[in-house]
């Protein structure tokens, strides 16, 4: 059970589905398809003035460097503050959950009620709700797929759905409007009601709804988890720290090592 970043997963796959859903052109049914030169002194002030101007000239370079040298040294000092104030401040927000950091051995023999153990009780929920996540994503696939095929299989009212849009936007007479518009909505319904009834259609559509409550209901479940092992706000920063806190320890692997 190696855990992995699962926010992303689980908003990106149901906004998948939400984006689908809304992508499908009647408003009132689900299946509807439709980036120099310093100049010297003469002879006699030459060697003096010109020497004395070289060196001049060479502090200046040397003094420009040490500038440059040190506000490289400001500015990487700064930075490095910049880093650890940032590192501070998410240590902070996290508050127990800063506990994140134990070893996944540690983690999978933690008690329960401790806060290391409620931490591995979020891996665990988490990793669940990655599962349920991936269910519904492929859930919601299958179900367009299956719309594709039904559309395809009513081709002759897929064509009259066009043709009513053509005769309604070709249109001239304002007094035709409503009937051509009303013709629209009836090839339309037709179309709708026909892939609502193909039986490919209707199964896929009952396993698309049941996977995405069970995945929103695993959501639930995990950042409820989280929220029970955190003695501060959980916002999705504070999650997103827990969870690379946690990338990649495997407490399946760690129990049956230790058993």
């Amino acid at each position: 059970m190696t855990v992995k970043a699962s926010k992303s997963i689980v908003v990106l796959a149901l906004s998948i589905g939400f984006i689908a859903a809304s992508m499908v052109p009647s408003a009132e049914n689900p299946f509807s398809a439709t980036g120099a030169y310093a100049g010297k002194g003469g002879n006699g002030n030459g060697n003096g003035g010109g020497n004395g101007g070289g060196n001049g000239n060479s502090n200046s370079n040397a003094g420009g460097n040490k500038s440059s040298k040190s506000s490289k040294s400001e500015s990487a000092s700064k930075g490095s503050g910049s880093e650890k104030s940032n590192h501070g401040s998410m240590a902070s927000k996290l508050g127990a959950l800063n506990a994140a950091h134990a070893s996944a051995k540690a983690l999978a023999n933690a008690s329960p009620n401790s806060r290391v153990g409620k931490i591995a009780e979020y891996m665990k929920a988490n990793v669940e709700a990655q599962e349920a996540a991936a269910d519904a994503s492929e859930a919601l696939a299958a179900w367009e797929d299956a719309v594709d095929a039904a559309t395809a299989a009513n081709q002759d009212l897929v064509d009259a759905v066009d043709a009513a849009q053509k005769a309604l936007d070709d249109n001239t007479n304002p007094d035709e409007a409503t009937n051509l518009q009303t013709a629209l909505d009836d090839a339309q319904k037709s179309l709708d009601d026909a892939i609502a009834a193909d039986p490919a259609v209707t199964a896929a559509l009952a396993e698309k709804e049941s996977t995405a409550d069970l995945a929103a209901d695993a959501e639930a479940d995990a950042v409820a988890a989280l929220e029970d092992a955190a003695n501060k706000p959980v916002t999705d920063e504070v999650r997103d720290a827990v969870d690379a806190l946690l990338e990649g320890k495997d407490l399946t692997e760690t129990v049956a090592v230790t058993e």
